[in-house]
């Protein structure tokens, strides 16, 4: 006899009464820049502004977004990495980012594409990739000189190639 997608059989344990909660990740890793712009919905340059743990493995950073280069526009932003606050892998607090990020089909909430190959720390104007992969990518197709002035009133190559 079948009840749900379990089998019954004489002996056989009895099946849960309410369904198993699954948790899962899932990384849209890539070797190309091209292809993480192309399938990012969001793209954004913004600074860490606040942190806070929602769980003992999570933390939620507040980024106050500075441009958008693709996207909706909004003031604030929140980016959840897996890590703890104060972590290597964890954005900082009081820092400025590139991040490029894909809808998670839930109305105005995004992932980082590839986990930490979508974040660029923005260092003096200089765009630093995270992502060993992304940092090669990076360095082979644009100018370090060329890439980032937040406050220029005129717009880099690379800035360009961003809203494409």
């Amino acid at each position: 006899m079948l009840k749900g997608s379990i089998t019954e059989e004489p002996g056989s344990p009895t099946p849960p009464k309410k369904p198993l909660s699954v948790h899962a990740t899932m990384l849209d890793y890539t070797y190309d820049i091209k292809e993480m712009r192309d399938e990012s919905d969001l793209i954004v340059v913004g600074e860490v502004i606040s942190q806070y743990e929602p769980s003992r493995a999570t933390v939620g950073s507040v980024i106050r977004v500075i441009k958008v280069f693709r996207g909706e526009q909004s003031d604030e932003i929140v980016v959840f990495q897996f890590g703890q606050i104060n972590e290597e892998t964890v954005i900082e607090p009081n820092k400025t980012y590139l991040f490029f990020m894909a809808s998670q089909n839930i109305e105005g909430q995004y992932y980082t594409k590839g986990g930490e190959q979508g974040i660029f720390l923005i260092d003096n104007e200089i765009l630093r990739p995270q992502d060993i992969i992304m940092k090669e990518e990076f360095e082979t197709k644009f100018n370090e000189e060329d890439v980032f002035n937040i406050n220029a009133k005129s717009t880099s190559e690379f800035e360009k190639w961003l809203s494409e």
